[in-house]
């Protein structure tokens, strides 16, 4: 599902309401989130940053750290930024909260996927 480049400036947002397509897109941020190019590392973090006020993408990130065709390197940081978005924006009150709250929904769902990466076949995604 990853293509094999990667722009240097990535447009900030995600599409919204079309889940594939939206893990497509934090996919691709993440790496290029490890890019060596300064402006393409910026532009991921700040895409990857703002995402998480989207509704959907805590849930997108989920598949994509479980999703077993995503390169594993890509995996690992989606599994790394799941624990900072679920740290910043699952409980109001919580820590290190920044609005807005994830909602019940996408909790649930959240919470009925990570399971599953219990059993992945890499250690390191099981204890991401």
């Amino acid at each position: 599902r990853v293509p094999g480049v990667f722009p240097c400036a990535l447009h900030v947002g995600f599409v919204a309401g079309n889940s594939a397509a939206m893990e497509d897109q934090i996919a691709q941020a993440l790496v290029a989130s490890m890019s060596a190019d300064e402006t393409t590392r910026v532009n991921a973090e700040t895409q990857l940053t703002q995402g998480g006020t989207q509704p959907g993408f805590g849930l997108a990130l989920t598949r994509v750290a479980l999703n077993q065709q995503t390169p594993y390197g890509t995996r690992q940081l989606a599994a790394v930024v799941l624990k900072k978005y679920i740290k910043e924006h699952w409980q109001e009150g919580e820590g290190r909260f920044f609005p807005p709250q994830t909602s019940d929904e996408e909790k649930a769902a959240i919470r009925e996927l990570l399971p599953v990466g219990l059993s992945d076949p890499i250690g390191k995604i099981r204890t991401a």
